[in-house]
């Protein structure tokens, strides 16, 4: 199972974090811990890709990550994808201006230290960001949608609603209030 916790954020919000481990090269054809960690990353919103600084070529580690996605599920790179490279603690400021210009430059890319907590706070706002585009884009996606009559929507047709009375006895507007709450929708 991968490990769950919750980061904070400011002002008394946070999300939840999922790590993920065993993403190896092979790891799509059963290597290393293999597939069932791979159905893990389906349910995430935004991919945060962790290569430490130690590692020769960052951008090369980067590309085989994504290849070992996209050979499990190449759908999985539409999701929103985060660098960060770790152990910057032990790296000088000329090797991290080496390292952070051979990056990836499509994708944001935080340099940060675990045991000396460098970046550590930038690469959670840049989280933090990337979580409230995303949602921002499925609220607007959904709110698309929101306007659909509801008997349009559950493809119900008037004569047969007309025969079952005693079936429609709920009210509407609570039926979607209790639906955007559930699916976080704002219905205006």
């Amino acid at each position: 199972e991968p490990n769950l916790g919750i980061v904070r954020y400011y002002d008394d919000r946070s999300f939840v974090m999922a790590d993920i481990p065993g993403i190896i090269e092979g790891v799509h054809e059963g290597k290393g811990i293999g597939i069932r960690f791979l159905r893990h990353i389906e349910r995430n919103s935004v991919l945060l890709f962790m290569i430490s600084v130690e590692e020769d070529d960052i951008a090369g580690v980067y590309r085989t990550l994504l290849g070992e996605l996209k050979q499990y599920n190449p759908e999985l790179l539409d999701k929103k994808r985060i660098l960060g490279i770790s152990k910057c603690d032990m790296a000088d400021n000329e090797a991290k201006a080496r390292i952070k210009s051979q990056a990836p430059q499509d994708i944001p890319c935080f340099m940060f230290s675990s045991f000396s907590k460098e970046g550590v706070s930038e690469l959670v706002h840049g989280i933090w960001k990337i979580l409230q585009e995303d949602a921002a884009a499925a609220s607007e996606e959904a709110s698309k949608s929101a306007f659909v009559p509801l008997a349009e929507s559950l493809n119900v047709e008037e004569e047969k609603s007309e025969t079952k009375k005693e079936d429609a006895d709920y009210d509407s507007d609570t039926e979607l209030s209790r639906l955007s709450t559930r699916e976080n929708v704002d219905l205006l």
